[in-house]
């Protein structure tokens, strides 16, 4: 619940609409602040602004609960949290005047996805039974500013918010005397919005991609993926369903990644490719032995206690088979592949190497095949 003009209630379905868009653009952006470690990304309400990329997060998490769930109690009302609100609210204007822009000056290198321009006259057609009409066709960001702070006038009570700067700068008694006439509790201004720890924070990041429907983090702060070592292909995302279905596969496995840099949609895979993966795991044919004269000039055979190894001059040992992992410093935990003699080592990797070639050869299909080729 939230107090708007019309009285304590939540988003309506074009509201919200509206809210969503502008949320996603300025989520993404405080992401992008939050991975480099910086506080670069604006949108001009300074009381927001001002705050930690991570304070950001968790506040719009907070406040968007609130602006949707009927269930939740109603927070009570300061700068910081409604400034939140118009920091998303500003964004979507921002993404509306993108639009016009593009469609008096056309920008090829801007994607514009959504029309905003429809989802703004929706949202103000379900509040007002006659809102401000403006055509459709209209460019005029004069002529839309109007209805746009009409919609903004929907959600925010006032915009007390943006005297926060000139108010807190006064002597203290005529501050006080100030906020006693325009009657506002002096906490409004002076509540600094809790900074999470990593545990919240992710829980704030979760819910964001919940509510606008992206991918969301595991409680470890990554996106859970599928590896296709088949294909060579990056799964995702996928649904939490799946991930356990997959477990045991023996060529697909449940990996995890900082950003969701995925290379085709579970939908898709599961139709088009995995049914070409087979059933049984690959495996070293011990009655096929290869001649060392195969082997790249980077790569050697070497003798490391009394098992034979794997070693390239630039990526260490060989430790992992199926995924053609490497190790600078091999150890209890991630162990080189060893092999009880020297011809065995050599017939293994050439095995494998010729695995890994066929494997570059169907992920260059693939990804052709889904438009992609300059992944390959």
């Amino acid at each position: 619940m939230w107090r708007m003009q019309s009285g304590n209630r939540v988003l309506s379905p074009a509201e919200w609409a509206c809210f969503c868009q502008g949320l996603g653009h300025l989520r993404d952006s405080i992401e992008s602040d939050l991975e480099y470690d910086s506080n670069d990304h604006e949108t001009g309400i300074a009381i927001f602004d001002r705050l930690s990329a991570e304070q950001k997060l968790a506040l719009l998490a907070e406040v968007s609960l609130a602006l949707t769930d009927p269930t939740i109690q109603m927070p009570r009302l300061t700068a910081a949290n409604e400034g939140a609100i118009a920091a998303v609210l500003r964004t979507f204007w921002f993404l509306l005047c993108l639009e016009l822009e593009n469609e008096r000056h056309p920008m090829p290198e801007i994607e514009i996805t959504r029309d905003y321009r429809s989802l703004l006259l929706a949202a103000c057609a379900y509040e007002s039974e006659s809102p401000d009409c403006v055509p459709l066709s209209e460019t005029d960001e004069t002529e839309w500013s109007c209805l746009y702070e009409e919609f903004e006038s929907y959600i925010l009570w006032d915009d007390d918010f943006s005297m926060a700067d000139d108010l807190l700068d006064l002597p203290p008694d005529e501050m006080e005397s100030r906020l006693r006439f325009l009657t506002i509790e002096r906490d409004y201004f002076v509540t600094v919005p809790h900074e999470p720890n990593p545990a919240e924070l992710i829980a704030a990041r979760q819910v964001l991609a919940r509510m606008i429907g992206v991918p969301v983090i595991d409680d470890e702060g990554l996106y859970p993926f599928l590896d296709d070592l088949y294909h060579g292909l990056a799964i995702g995302p996928c649904p939490e369903s799946a991930i356990a279905v997959w477990q045991d596969n023996p060529w697909v496995q449940v990996a995890r990644c900082t950003t969701p840099n995925w290379e085709c949609s579970y939908e898709i895979w599961q139709t088009d490719f995995f049914p070409a993966i087979p059933t049984q795991p690959f495996a070293i044919d011990p009655d096929e032995i290869l001649p060392a004269i195969g082997l790249s000039a980077e790569v050697t055979i070497e003798q490391l206690d009394d098992q034979w190894v794997v070693r390239d001059r630039q990526d260490g040992y060989w430790c992992s088979l199926l995924d053609n992992g490497w190790t600078d410093s091999p150890n209890s935990e991630e162990p080189a592949l060893s092999f009880p003699s020297e011809a065995e080592a050599v017939s293994a990797f050439l095995q494998a190497d010729r695995m890994y070639d066929e494997r570059a050869e169907r992920r260059r299909v693939v990804l052709e095949r889904l438009g992609r080729p300059d992944q390959v």
